[in-house]
C-alpha cells in the first residue's frame, strides 16, 4: 500500500515536471542564450582585464574597443547622467542617473 502511494506520487511529479517549461528572460529580451566557454581569458575579461583600445574623443565621450571588435561608448550627458552603450553580438545600453537624494539609479535596456 505504501509502495503504491510512493510510486503514484513519483509518477505525478514526473508528469508535472514534463508539463512545466523553463523560461528565462535575459536582459536583451531573448529566451535563449548560447553559452560562453569559461576559461582563464574569459574570467580575466569579466574582471576588466582584457585587451582594449581606449580613445578619449574631443566631445568628451570615451570609446573602448576590445580584441573582438566590440565597442563600448560612454557619454557624459549635459543633464548629469552617464550613458554607456555596448555593441557586440547584441546592443545593450545602461543609463546612470545621480539623484538629488544622493542615490544612483542604473537602467539597463
Amino acid at each position: 500500500m505504501l509502495l503504491k502511494k510512493i510510486i503514484e506520487n513519483v509518477a505525478r511529479l514526473i508528469a508535472a515536471r514534463r508539463r512545466r517549461k523553463k523560461v528565462i528572460e535575459f536582459i536583451d529580451k531573448t529566451l535563449e542564450q548560447s553559452g560562453t566557454p569559461l576559461n582563464r581569458k574569459n574570467m580575466m575579461a569579466l574582471q576588466g582585464f582584457a585587451t582594449t583600445t581606449t580613445r578619449f574623443n574631443d566631445d568628451g565621450s570615451i570609446r573602448e574597443t576590445n580584441s573582438l571588435g566590440q565597442v563600448k561608448t560612454t557619454v557624459f550627458n549635459d543633464y548629469g547622467s552617464i550613458t554607456e552603450q555596448f555593441i557586440g553580438e547584441k546592443t545593450i545600453t545602461k543609463t546612470i542617473t545621480f539623484n538629488e537624494d544622493g542615490s544612483i539609479s542604473e537602467v539597463v535596456s
